[in-house]
């Protein structure tokens, strides 16, 4: 039987306001319609070391807040 392949994005998040889990479920569910895979939200600063030049280097910056027009 062949095995589907699933499409799965990484975000790195670094969240300016807290969130509790249900907001974040929110978020994660609202990414997942929008870019038509499963998306896993993960904190900047708690990338695992092991695995962190393989995914900075991979990364691609979607938004800034240095970008921000004011």
């Amino acid at each position: 039987m062949k095995k589907e392949r699933i499409l799965m994005s990484i975000l790195l998040i670094r969240l300016m306001v807290i969130l509790d889990f249900l907001k974040l479920e929110d978020l994660i569910e609202d990414l997942e319609k929008k870019l038509h895979r499963k998306v896993d939200l993960v904190k900047f600063d708690c990338l695992n070391p092991l695995i962190k030049e393989a995914i900075l280097n991979d990364m691609i910056l979607l938004y800034n807040e240095n970008t921000l027009c004011r």
